[in-house]
């Protein structure tokens, strides 16, 4: 990825049990079903734990008319599934997310805030479980696993109302991912949530004006050029991404506006003065890009590019007066041809 994050270490430890997504069990929902699951996956860990067997139980509890309304149940839930998710051999897809559910659910029904640490703690434990699979997922590059990881991270932290440094780089990484797996618009949403934060700005808006030129979307991506270059006046890559904009869409003058700019904030780089000279190439300002070629020579005198516009410039001034001069022939003006031929001998030979 851009950005090197060292791997957070889950808050649980992943018990060595192999996890499925549980049947339903049937019979009459019991208050009793959640005492029953807590004794089947106490958390305390070892292999007698059974976390299957245990959400059997708390999804029947959660129908329990009595039950669902405590939050001691959605909590044992939220356990009981982040525990099948932490297994090393999971393989309810679903796991984490249902976690996630029922905590959530358990900060609902909590109103005198009795559960509201253990709730904390579990929304958080599911945010880096879900943080540290999609990085895993990442590195095998199996970027459609690891979007929805990190997203799931990112909006954990967000519903538990903590917009922290790992929302931040799950955002970010959740971005990156959903742009791997080709999935442009979830990632243009991830970036556009991620600058919001402040968390890698500038880079953010970079892969939104990356991403959308390389849609074809140059409309769009104008609106985010602009909107970095009003946040960061100071980088000129914003005013550079402007100034392509605008070469692409032939709008030259704004182009050179730009340029002119660019230079003043960066006046050693060759590059710029070769493009301004482009610029003025096609606004007809023969000697204007002439200057600009040469500028660009001064700086890095193996431009050859810079060489070669520089000839053609005195070619086509050249081309230009040989013109003038047939009109004068036409005219019968002996003098002014004279003279027009010796500034064009003098066009083609330089300085």
């Amino acid at each position: 990825m851009k950005k090197s994050i060292n791997l957070i270490i889950a808050i649980a430890t992943a018990y060595g049990v192999s996890a499925q997504c549980p049947d339903v069990i049937e019979g009459t929902p019991k208050s009793s079903d959640v005492t029953t699951a807590y004794t089947k996956c106490s958390l305390r860990g070892g292999d007698s734990n059974n976390p299957i067997e245990a959400a059997k139980y708390i999804d029947r509890a959660i129908k329990h008319e009595k039950s669902k309304l405590k939050s001691k149940t959605w909590v044992y839930r939220g356990d009981i599934y982040y525990l099948m998710a932490s297994a090393e051999n999971n393989t309810c897809g679903q796991a984490l997310t249902i976690a996630k559910e029922s905590y959530l659910k358990a900060k609902e029904v909590d109103t005198k805030g009795l559960k509201e640490d253990e709730i904390i703690f579990g929304l958080n434990a599911v945010s880096t479980l879900a943080y540290n699979s999609g990085l895993n997922a990442y590195n095998d590059k199996a970027y459609d696993k690891a979007s929805k990881n990190f997203e799931l991270s990112a909006t954990t932290l967000a519903d538990a109302g903590k917009k922290d440094s790992l929302y931040m780089y799950s955002l970010f990484n959740a971005a990156l991912s959903f742009e791997s797996a080709g999935n442009l618009d979830k990632a243009l949403e991830m970036y556009e949530g991620c600058a919001e934060t402040g968390y890698e700005a500038k880079q953010c808006y970079y892969r939104i004006i990356g991403a959308y030129q390389n849609a074809d979307s140059l409309e769009a991506s104008l609106t985010y050029i602009k909107k970095g270059k009003e946040m960061f006046p100071e980088e000129s890559e914003f005013l550079i991404q402007e100034t392509n904009y605008y070469l692409r869409a032939k709008e030259f003058e704004k182009a050179e506006e730009n340029l002119k700019m660019a230079i003043e904030k960066d006046p050693k780089n060759a590059m710029l003065h070769f493009v301004l000279g482009t610029a003025m190439d096609q606004l007809g300002n023969n000697s204007g890009a002439v200057e600009a070629y040469k500028q660009a020579i001064a700086i890095d005198t193996g431009y050859l590019d810079a060489y070669h516009n520089l000839g053609a410039s005195y070619v086509n001034n050249s081309v230009f007066l040989k013109e003038k001069i047939n009109e004068f022939i036409i005219k019968f003006n002996q003098a002014e041809i004279e003279n027009l031929e010796k500034e064009s001998e003098e066009a083609r030979r330089g300085p």
